[in-house]
């Protein structure tokens, strides 16, 4: 399939490879739906790294089109971290393209390279979705 005829991204995971990966593709005119299995964006800040911070100083755990707030410390805590998140992905109008609590069960290739299916259960509806192109963004 020529990128041409790439009009719709499934993207899976809404950390922060999901966001940016949202925030670029809709800038460039793509219409995207993002798949996040949590209640809340932020992937592993969201989970696992909720209690802990970066490992680096805050210049290198921030967008370059999206700085964080100056009084934010360096070695920035998960919370703050995803709260950051949350308002880059308001920001760009990415936090419109979410469906939470969205499991994907299955992705496969439609017939004939005509695209890809995402079999996701919301809540407890199974339902389905097809696109021209899909991204996995699951980080761990």
């Amino acid at each position: 399939m020529s990128i041409n005829y790439i009009r719709t991204v499934g993207i899976i995971g809404a950390g922060v490879a999901g966001l940016v990966t949202a925030k670029t593709l809709l800038r460039r005119g793509y219409a995207c739906t993002v798949f996040e299995r949590a209640d809340r964006l932020g992937g592993v800040w969201a989970a696992g790294y909720s209690n802990f911070g970066t490992q680096v100083q805050r210049e290198l755990y921030e967008f370059p089109d999206w700085p964080l707030p100056p009084e934010v410390a360096d070695f920035t805590p998960g919370p703050v971290v995803r709260d950051y998140l949350e308002r880059y992905a308001k920001h760009f109008d990415v936090w419109p393209l979410i469906a939470f609590e969205a499991t994907v069960e299955q992705l496969s290739r439609q017939p004939a390279g005509a695209g890809w299916r995402i079999d996701y259960v919301q809540g407890t509806k199974p339902l389905s979705a097809e696109f021209d192109f899909v991204v996995v963004c699951t980080g761990l």
